[in-house]
């Protein structure tokens, strides 16, 4: 099976640096252990 694209694992609430789970903050899934943040991607 191919590797989760990066939008794959968002949508499952993962994040794609790190792995740990995602958290919805100021309307923007975010990730508490590493400061991923989907509104940075683009």
């Amino acid at each position: 099976m191919a590797e989760e694209s990066e939008a794959e694992k968002v949508k499952k609430g993962i994040c794609p640096l790190c792995g740990a789970k995602l958290v919805f903050q100021e309307g923007c899934k975010t990730c508490p252990a590493c400061g991923w943040s989907a509104c940075s991607m683009g």
